[in-house]
């Protein structure tokens, strides 16, 4: 039993003597290296060792811009090299970098370690500086974006693609890209947009994000907040149309705002003309004052409309005109008139011999004189003109009997004149004759007027 613990022990023995002969190497080259933003420095990892073996990787300062290679494993006698690339970002800062790598051997539990040091170079260093946001800030109103872009690096820069967007709280509600030729070092770009915002927007915080690239890389990004206030936005829109006699107009009243709109009022000014023809058809009632027609809308719901409809109705002016044209007519045509009226003074059988007495009663209504008037009657062949009462006139035969002709030079305003003579028939006749219309020429300021009198009959009626 002795026997065997010595042995068991020489073994461990020989074996703790061969570990420690065992060891691996570690090697970095370079150690310091410096790198432009944007372009990327590379590290050389050598690991030899004279076992097989695989290694634990613990870094302290590794950043994302940072790459490191997977070790693995190695073999007796083989040196490995593994890689380390710095590729800093645009928007890294300028400075001095430390990355420490430590190697622990899985197989022994030995570790090694070794520093890189990095300087990252700003030479390409371009920044969204600020970003401005101003603007009727509510639904149905835009905002106007300014975006200032400055380059801070050394070198010049082409084709820098800046893209923007903005956002609500869900969604994405607007992008914009646009591509900028050249930087020069220490100029400033200044980009500015216009967006309009949609009919009932909510009322909350909104974010303008901006971002701009190099060489599809990121360069910078910024973000700038805002507010959509919480407001109505009443808007009208007005139709025109033919009415029967006049025109339609339908005024279309909505709410595009996030908010209850309340007490609103409309006004339109009609003219103080229209204003007294004004209609109502549908909708809220006006409150006419002077030219101006105003409608109240107590309260209107976001995205609710009312229509508001009502005519300027020129009937009753038409019916007025038509009023006042028939009592013109009336005064000047059958009031106002030079009045000839015809008659046959007896009543009797017409014997032959027998006299009758015709007159014409004529009288001025006009107003005024009445100038180079004739007075015109025409008695049939079967009577006989016996004589004449008052002024005499011309008379003619005819064929088919005689024509008696009055000229006066005046006729004054609301004079009356009357005219008569003696007629008999020259034959027996059983019942009544009808005499023909006596008719009267006369002038008003040159202008020519005829008048006719009245049928009338002789004999028995």
């Amino acid at each position: 039993m002795k026997v065997y613990a010595y042995t068991l022990i020489f073994a461990l023995f020989l074996v703790s003597i061969a570990n420690l002969s065992y060891a691996f190497t570690f090697n970095v080259t370079p150690v310091t290296a410096k790198v432009n933003s944007g372009e990327t420095a590379c590290f050389n990892l050598t690991i030899s060792g004279d076992k097989d073996d695989r290694f634990v990787v613990h870094t302290n300062g590794l950043l994302p811009w940072m790459t490191l290679e997977n070790v693995g494993s190695i073999r007796a006698g083989e040196t490995k090299t593994i890689k380390l690339y710095a590729s800093p970002f645009y928007t890294t800062k300028a400075g001095l970098y430390k990355v420490s790598i430590n190697l622990e051997s899985i197989y022994t539990g030995e570790s090694k370690s070794q520093d890189v040091f990095i300087t990252v170079i700003k030479n390409i260093s371009s920044a969204i500086n600020k970003i401005y946001v101003t603007g009727s800030l509510k639904p149905t109103g835009h905002a106007d974006i300014r975006i200032e872009i400055k380059n801070f690096g050394t070198v010049s820069l082409q084709n820098i693609l800046l893209k923007f967007s903005v956002n609500s709280l869900n969604a994405t509600i607007y992008t914009f890209g646009e591509t900028i030729e050249r930087l020069d070092p220490g100029d400033t770009k200044i980009v500015e947009k216009s967006i309009s915002f949609k009919p009932l927007i909510d009322a909350e915080r909104y974010e303008v994000v901006a971002e701009i690239f190099y060489n599809g890389r990121l360069l910078s990004s910024k973000k700038q907040y805002f507010n959509i206030i919480s407001t109505p936005v009443i808007e009208t829109n007005t139709t025109y149309g033919l009415a029967f006699v006049g025109r339609d107009i339908k005024i279309d009243v909505k709410n595009n705002g996030n908010l209850i709109g309340k007490n609103i009022r409309i006004n339109k000014t009609l003219g103080r003309f229209n204003s007294k023809f004004y209609y109502h058809v549908s909708g809220p009632t006006a409150i006419i004052k002077g030219d101006c027609a105003e409608w109240i809308i107590n309260e209107l719901e976001p995205g609710e409309s009312v229509v508001i409809e009502f005519q300027i109705n020129y009937l009753p002016l038409i019916v007025m005109i038509v009023i006042v044209g028939l009592a013109a007519w009336f005064v000047l045509f059958k009031v106002r008139i030079i009045d000839i009226k015809k008659q046959v003074i007896q009543t009797r059988e017409m014997k032959n011999g027998t006299e009758f007495t015709v007159s014409l009663d004529i009288k001025n209504r006009l107003g005024k004189d009445a100038n180079s008037v004739v007075i015109k009657d025409f008695v049939p062949m079967i009577f006989k003109v016996k004589s004449f009462t008052g002024l005499k006139p011309v008379t003619k035969k005819v064929d088919d009997g005689t024509e008696i002709i009055w000229r006066i030079r005046k006729i004054k305003s609301d004079e009356e004149r009357i005219f008569s003579y003696k007629i008999s028939p020259v034959i027996g006749i059983d019942g009544s004759v009808q005499l023909p219309r006596a008719k009267i020429f006369y002038k008003v300021m040159d202008n020519l007027f005829v008048k006719k009198s009245g049928l009338c009959k002789i004999g028995n009626q």
